[in-house]
Order: structure tokens, then C-alpha cells, then sequence
């Protein structure tokens, strides 16, 4: 039962995080459509504040323009009521609405203005109605900003308020499992401690001695405080030259031919009943081993069981077949580069770059030699 709980609440906070981003990137995605759509209803009012005036000043200066009356009367009418044209939205705003239909009627207003104008009356009248126009728009466009902010801080509200209920939910959930993990955990170790004391004597005499000094591969076991060598099979007294005598004797001047222990040592890393695999090249032997570390039992105290298999002749093949790919690579690349490049002198040296970096080498020239030949009578 308590190990079904423990799944749950191991289920449950993955569960909560993946709802919560769901739902918060909804939220945010909706939030920055509609601050979109509004900063394009902003930015349109202020192009119809602007050209309004552009229009009046042309008007005035007997500059008829009716396409950019029209272009008005479009940019006006998918404000109020939205337009694909413009990738316009309507604002859900009354008192930006009321100020919009304001402004259409004062629009209005204007065009016949401009017409009586045309036609040789008075201009004073456009320029005043032109004023009150700039004023109103700007009216309007402060009424709009006031509706995006709202709009943005009760976003940024709402994202609050469910990110916090999110984080209460997964850290509740994380606290429940985390005990119960604790409480597992305490009861593994309780009962794997006593199983380990009752078998530790008559397994490690009787099942690790006897293989450990069959098999021919070098092992040795060393205690991972004190790096005392604490056995080594008879493969590893043999490669090494040790006596059966063992006293006094550390790994890793034994081993690696060290005065300190070694600073790629695997102790940190090895867990228990788990096998730390890695490879390193000897030192003293000149060879490669692949090497297997694992926490062992070893009279009563944790000790490090390493077992070595050389793979020398493996390795070498791997990096004899690495170099043969390097150069075959670079045989294609300066093939590849002599046939695109018709450029002879830029091909060669891009050849010889390739060349020289193969070979390591600081520079690389080519020589040419020309031999004129003269036939004498």
C-alpha cells in the first residue's frame, strides 16, 4: 500500500507540472493575441490621428486626395467593428467605443468640410474642426492604452494566481513522496543491513576468494578510505611482481606508480550494488584496460573490488580505423575541392590546409619549378 502511494505521488507532481504549463502557456498565448490586437488598435488609431492631419494640410494647400479619404473611412469602420483587412479586432471597451463613434461622427463632419472647401469656401472652419479631430483621437488612443494595461495586469493576475495554486499542489505532492521515499528507503536499509551481516562472513571466504584467483584478469579489492590494498588474485601478483605480503601496500602507488592518490579515483562514484565501468590507459604496463569498479563487503568494512580486462589491441584498431576514416575523409574533401574549384591557386590551398591539418603540421608549401629549355644549332 505504501509503495502504491509512493507511485502516485511520483505520478502526481509530473502530472500537476504538465497541467500547469498547459494551461499557462493558454493563458499566456490568449494574453499576447489580445495585447496584439490591441497595440494594433492603438497604432491604427494614431495612423488615422496622423493622416487626418497629413489630409487636411493637403486640402488646405488645394491637394485633393480621396484615396486617402478612403483609406480613413476603411481604417475607421474596422475599428469599430473589427476588419481582416487591417487585421483589426474590436475593443470591448465602452468608453472607447463611445469615443470611436465620436470620433466617426466628427469624421464625418469633416469630409463635408473638406468638400465645401473644394468648392471655394472657407478654410478656417477645416482647420479648427481639425484641431478638435487631433484632440479627440488622442482621447481615444489614451482610452485604448488604459483598456490594454487593465487587460495585461488582470493577465498578469490570473497567471499569478495559477502558478501559485500549481506550485502549492506539486510542492504538497513532492513533500508526501519525499517522506514516503525517506520511510522506504529506512526500511531497504534496515533490512539489507541485517541480510548482509548474517551472509557477509561465509560469502566473501567462500565465494570470492577461489574465483577471484582463477579468473586472468588482474582484480584487486583496496579499502576506499585508506587505499590499502587488501587483496590482489594471482594474475595481478604476477603482472605487478607482488608478494603475498600485502601490508602497507596502496593501490594507487602499486597499481599507478602514484606517491597520492589518484585524481580520477572512482570511489565518489560507485553506489551500491551497481558496476562503474570506465577505461584508462596504465601507466606502467603502457596498456589499455576496460575496467569494472563495485562497492564490495570486505571483513566487515566497504572496500572497492576493481577488475581489469586489457583491451590494448582493441583500442589500437579503433584508433588505427579513426585515422584511416580522418585521412579518407580529407582524400574526399580535397578531391571534392579540386573538382568544384576551377581556381587552381585557391583550390591548392584550400588542399594544403586540409593536408596540414591532418598532419599537424605549422605550414605547408607547394614548390614549382620552372625550367626553360634552350636548343642550340
Amino acid at each position: 500500500m505504501k509503495s502504491k502511494l509512493s507511485k502516485i505521488g511520483e505520478l502526481t507532481i509530473p502530472i500537476i507540472l504538465c497541467l500547469a504549463l498547459i494551461f499557462t502557456a493558454l493563458l499566456s498565448i490568449t494574453s499576447i493575441d489580445n495585447l496584439q490586437g490591441n497595440a494594433r488598435v492603438i497604432n491604427y488609431i494614431g495612423i488615422v490621428r496622423g493622416a487626418t492631419q497629413r489630409l487636411i494640410k493637403k486640402e488646405l494647400n488645394h491637394e485633393p486626395d480621396d484615396a486617402l479619404i478612403e483609406r480613413l473611412d476603411n481604417i475607421l469602420y474596422g475599428l469599430a467593428n473589427g476588419s481582416d483587412e487591417f487585421d483589426l479586432i474590436k475593443l470591448e471597451d465602452q468608453t472607447f467605443q463611445a469615443q470611436l463613434t465620436e470620433m466617426e461622427s466628427s469624421w464625418s463632419i469633416i469630409k463635408d468640410e473638406i468638400y465645401k472647401v473644394r468648392t471655394g469656401s472657407s478654410n478656417e472652419a477645416l482647420y479648427a474642426l481639425s484641431e478638435d479631430y487631433f484632440v479627440l483621437a488622442d482621447n481615444t488612443v489614451r482610452s485604448a492604452e488604459e483598456y490594454t494595461e487593465q487587460r495585461v495586469q488582470i493577465a498578469r493576475n490570473h497567471l499569478i494566481i495559477l502558478n501559485t495554486v500549481f506550485i502549492i499542489l506539486a510542492g504538497g505532492c513532492t513533500v508526501f513522496t519525499y517522506y514516503q521515499e525517506k520511510r522506504r528507503e529506512m526500511l531497504i536499509r534496515i533490512e539489507n543491513e541485517n541480510k548482509r551481516k548474517s551472509e557477509q562472513l561465509t560469502r566473501q571466504q567462500r565465494e570470492l576468494l577461489a574465483p577471484m584467483n582463477e579468473i586472468s584478469e588482474l582484480m584487486y579489492v583496496s579499502d576506499i578510505d585508506t587505499y590499502d590494498l587488501l587483496f590482489v588474485n594471482d594474475a595481478g601478483k604476477r603482472i605487478f611482481n607482488i608478494s603475498d605480503d600485502l601490508s602497507n601496500l596502496k593501490c594507487y602507488k602499486v597499481i599507478q606508480g602514484f606517491d597520492s592518490p589518484c585524481e580520477f579515483c572512482t570511489n565518489s562514484r560507485l553506489k551500491t550494488d551497481e558496476t562503474y565501468s570506465w577505461e584508462y590507459t596504465n601507466p606502467l604496463l603502457q596498456k589499455h584496460y576496460l575496467l569494472k569498479d563495485r562497492l564490495i563487503e570486505w571483513e566487515g568494512k566497504t572496500a572497492r573490488m576493481e577488475i581489469a580486462f586489457d583491451i590494448t589491441a582493441t583500442n589500437n584498431e579503433k584508433n588505427e580505423l579513426k585515422q584511416r576514416l580522418e585521412r579518407d575523409n580529407v582524400l574526399v574533401d580535397c578531391i571534392r575541392e579540386l573538382y568544384h574549384n576551377h581556381e587552381i591557386t585557391d583550390a591548392l590551398t584550400t588542399v594544403l590546409a586540409h593536408i596540414g591539418q591532418l598532419f599537424s603540421a605549422e605550414r605547408a608549401y607547394i614548390f614549382i619549378f620552372h625550367v626553360s629549355l634552350s636548343v642550340v644549332f
